[in-house]
């Protein structure tokens, strides 16, 4: 829901919902529904820097896991630096969403390193 048409206005989800959802409101004022626990980009930063997470809840294999897995969304204006990661995501993002103009950063200050992840995901790059 883009945010210069909702201003002022109502916005009904449904009549209910069953399981794991994630409904975030977005710096932009965006309104998005996301059928399971999703971790959102709310500013540039490392992973695992609080301040960088809409809620400042860092994302753990501990609750992704109790899940069945989670989503992480990346919005257009922020990047998600991984180099506190030692290399490796051990968290089971079942669906990484990249918006155009935002991106997963591999590696720090220009140097590029490999990362491993530990469990098979969707890597979803949408045009904003």
């Amino acid at each position: 829901m883009p945010s210069t048409s909702s201003l002022g206005s109502n916005y009904t989800f449904g009549s209910n919902f069953s399981g794991s959802f994630t409904l975030g409101i977005l710096l932009d004022g965006g309104i998005k529904t996301f059928s399971k626990v999703t971790f959102i980009v709310r500013q540039t930063g490392k992973f695992s820097t609080i301040i960088c997470w809409l809620g400042n809840i860092v994302p753990t294999a501990n609750i992704c896991s109790l899940v069945g897995g989670c989503g992480l969304y990346i919005p257009s204006g922020c990047a998600l630096l991984t180099s506190s990661l030692n290399g490796q995501l051990n968290i089971n993002f079942n669906l990484i969403t990249i918006v155009s103009g935002g991106s997963l950063g591999l590696g720090s200050n220009g140097v590029h390193i490999a990362l491993k992840f530990k469990f098979t995901l969707e890597l979803d790059c949408l045009e904003h």
